[in-house]
């Protein structure tokens, strides 16, 4: 705006484009580098997938506002209505199993004796039942130990006590 003329809308967004990713980085670029306009096309994806996320949320809201499963999925931490509208999909009527054993076991989420020769086993998940519902409750764990007060956290927090600076426990999660 120097030249007393307004810029154009691509010309202000290349700015704080550039901006941005002077601060992000550290480097200083030309405007009409590369690197500006992958960083745009990036930004601009990441922008139409929350866009896409976020009616999906809204749909899922809409169609199972009025299942109590669906109502008391979202009451735990790290579940969303997408979360829960997948584990709904995937386990189908929650109520048929009759102990919550049956539906870890369905999900592949009860432990199982890992042992191979001289090896005494360990216990482990046995990751035979259903991946995507395994994936969306890990999914859930991953959001809700992020979250700041829930005893999801509490409970992980407790879990990395133990040994700190063990990179490995913490990656297991």
């Amino acid at each position: 705006m120097e030249s007393g003329r307004p810029q154009s809308r691509q010309t202000h967004q290349a700015r704080g484009d550039y901006e941005l990713a002077g601060e992000s980085i550290g480097l200083r670029v030309a405007l009409d580098s590369p690197a500006i306009e992958t960083f745009r096309l990036q930004r601009s994806r990441y922008a139409e997938l929350n866009r896409h996320r976020d009616q999906l949320d809204q749909r899922a809201q809409e169609l199972l506002a009025g299942n109590p499963d669906f109502q008391r999925l979202k009451t735990l931490p790290g579940v969303g209505a997408i979360t829960a509208l997948t584990i709904l999909a995937e386990g189908g009527n929650l109520r048929r199993f009759r102990h919550h054993r049956q539906f870890l076991k369905y999900c592949g989420l009860d432990l199982a004796k890992s042992q191979s020769g001289q090896n005494q086993g360990h216990e482990v998940l046995s990751k035979r039942g259903n991946q995507r519902l395994r994936l969306a409750f890990w999914m859930a764990g991953l959001v809700a130990i992020h979250q700041r007060e829930n005893v999801f956290r509490d409970k992980y927090e407790r879990y990395l006590r133990a040994t700190p600076f063990d990179a490995d426990r913490k990656r297991r999660r």
